[in-house]
């Protein structure tokens, strides 16, 4: 179970719903949301996550952004600036 859900939320990686927030970063697993919140219906915006592992470098990640939208567009980022600190990746 656990090599079929790393290879499904790699694809969220590389073809998904996380696509392109990863750069040149390789092995990264991930798995995006948003959700309704009582914010939502004032901001019209939901609150955005994401998490990350990456089995190679043994790192996992979440981050949640309130009131950020999609997953990818407002924590992906956060995560990809983790990832690109020295010494993590």
């Amino acid at each position: 179970v656990a090599d079929q859900l790393t290879t499904l939320m790699r694809g969220v990686a590389t073809s998904g719903t996380a696509a392109g927030v990863f750069p040149g970063l390789s092995g990264i697993a991930a798995k995006t949301g948003s959700a309704e919140s009582n914010d939502t219906p004032t901001t019209g915006k939901t609150d955005s996550w994401m998490v990350v592992f990456d089995k190679d470098h043994d790192i996992a990640f979440a981050a949640l952004v309130l009131n950020g939208g999609f997953g990818k567009d407002a924590a992906g980022p956060e995560i990809n600036k983790v990832l690109h600190s020295p010494g993590i990746h």
